[in-house]
């Protein structure tokens, strides 16, 4: 949301990214494409997708005034000594106005390294201004040999060098009674996060079988998560309870004591994956 009030969401379409725009958030405009057929240096040609969009009023750090896309590039490894194979690279790229993307402008953001064993990949970024100024990332991790797959984090100052922490973000523990945790039995996944209030919040998408529910998690560094148990699955209508990811965004509600909070998430009931808006009124959080 810019500060005229106007709303830009990426999204990832069977041809690649697009861009749409709001004015209340609702009714949106046709996507256009954006970034199609670029070729982003050192790298062969591949499928760009996950994207996740920041607006930024003022140039902070080494990231000027405007839109700042970060995304997942699938493609041939980088043709740069010494870096070895790379499934899949995170992306960011800039834009002034939200709609003209400079091709030239995406660099690598992140890259997978043998120190933190992320070497089959990383995906599904979400990155949050942090308290101090600086920005934080989060992504799923994709470990080497059936490893598995962990939620990780990255800090940067200057929006461009990011340092990944070696270990994955943690969770305390509920309590003794687990069953508000089976919805995430198999795993999270799509990690979307918020600075809002002097806390981190988080949305995730947890596996449970087929079925897929949005999680929800509170931090104070952006590490340490307190869990809540899940907060919205659909309503078992055109979503068959199979949640994909979310993008939450928060706005002045109808008091001084409010927000109004909108959650996009995109659903997949059949082969065709549509996004869904669920809106409520929460109380700021102190």
């Amino acid at each position: 949301e810019n500060e005229s009030g106007e709303l830009t969401m990426v999204v990832e379409t069977v041809v690649g990214l697009a861009v749409m725009s709001s004015s209340d958030g609702t009714h949106w405009s046709e996507p256009a494409p954006i970034l199609q057929q670029a070729r982003v240096e050192d790298f062969d040609a591949g499928a760009h997708h996950s994207p996740t969009l920041l607006y930024l009023d003022a140039t902070r750090g080494s990231l000027n005034a405007g839109y700042h896309l970060w995304f997942v590039h699938d493609g041939q490894a980088p043709r740069q000594e010494g870096q070895g194979v790379m499934q899949m690279a995170i992306l960011h790229a800039h834009s002034v106005d939200g709609l003209n993307w400079d091709h030239g402008s995406a660099d690598l953001a992140i890259e997978t390294s043998g120190q933190y064993d992320f070497t089959a990949g990383l995906s599904s970024p979400t990155v949050a201004r942090t308290r101090g100024g600086g920005f934080q990332m989060w992504f799923e991790g994709h470990r080497a040999f059936n490893a598995g797959t962990v939620i990780a984090t990255a800090t940067t100052t200057d929006g461009l060098s990011w340092s990944v922490r070696d270990t994955a973000i943690s969770y305390e523990k509920l309590s003794d009674d687990r069953e508000s945790l089976t919805f995430e039995r198999d795993g999270r996944t799509s990690p979307m996060v918020v600075f809002s209030d002097g806390l981190y919040q988080l949305w995730y998408v947890g596996l449970n079988g087929a079925q897929q529910t949005l999680g929800y998690a509170l931090s104070k560094d952006g590490v340490l998560w307190q869990r809540y148990g899940p907060v919205f699955g659909g309503d078992g209508a055109w979503e068959a309870h199979r949640i994909q990811s979310a993008s939450f965004l928060l706005s002045a509600g109808t008091s001084e004591s409010t927000n109004l909070a909108r959650l996009y998430y995109a659903a997949c009931p059949s082969e065709r994956e549509r996004i869904g808006l669920a809106t409520r009124e929460t109380p700021v959080l102190e």
